[in-house]
């Protein structure tokens, strides 16, 4: 996945917009009554262990746009799911809409068994960290019982990350693979794009990238 991001990071570049790949460390974060609320209902929803959770600490990896103060990720396949969609009914959702709620959610609903394809070795069905707060996962793909405790750890992380950029003002963007845009006459998926890494392409999906970030381009 690094390498899709490094591929988007030469398209911007090329573009002259300074951006890098760059790791955010979520550290315990200093919630508000309405806040904490927030994350401990999400917490119920995943059917967590709020107390093992508080205090820790989770790193994400993702492409700051630094010269416009702007944060771009590139979703994985994996983290479409079940899981992401409770999170999506916080209600931090109603003050903060960094991408179309609805969308998103049903991209997570219609994806899963793409996710399945990709998200089942560990350490993203589960690991260590994931089973302290969710529990022992099951066998990978069984959602019965606790399900996936890495699935649901990189959900409640994600959640952590919206609730991040809320309180401190950070823009972020997010794509997912399944985003569509138009390319030679046709509508084609971010995925299909990035995967075949043409030349020919390189421009609209460019383009594409400017527009979500809403960084006009520097004229020819």
């Amino acid at each position: 996945m690094k390498q899709t991001h490094q591929y988007l990071i030469q398209l911007l570049e090329e573009a002259e917009i300074r951006c890098e790949w760059s790791s955010v460390k979520i550290q315990k974060l200093k919630l508000s009554e309405q806040e904490e609320a927030w994350v401990k209902e999400v917490m119920e929803d995943l059917e967590g262990d709020y107390s093992a959770w508080k205090g820790s600490s989770f790193d994400l990896s993702l492409i700051d746009v630094f010269q416009h103060e702007k944060w771009l990720l590139y979703e994985y396949d994996f983290d479409l799911n079940r899981y992401r969609v409770k999170t999506l009914r916080s209600e931090l959702y109603d003050h903060f809409k960094p991408f179309e709620i609805s969308q998103y959610r049903n991209v997570c609903r219609t994806k899963e068994q793409e996710a399945l394809k990709s998200g089942l070795r560990p350490p993203v069905w589960t690991n260590p960290q994931a089973e302290k707060i969710f529990g022992k996962a099951e066998e990978p793909g069984d959602f019965y019982g606790v399900g996936g405790a890495g699935w649901k750890l990189r959900a409640f992380i994600q959640f952590l990350l919206d609730l991040y950029c809320f309180k401190n003002k950070k823009s972020l963007v997010r794509i997912t693979p399944y985003n569509t845009l138009m390319a030679n006459g046709k509508i084609v998926a971010v995925k299909q794009l990035i995967e075949l890494a043409d030349q020919e392409f390189a421009p609209y999906l460019r383009s594409y990238l400017t527009r979500q970030l809403d960084i006009a381009l520097p004229e020819s």
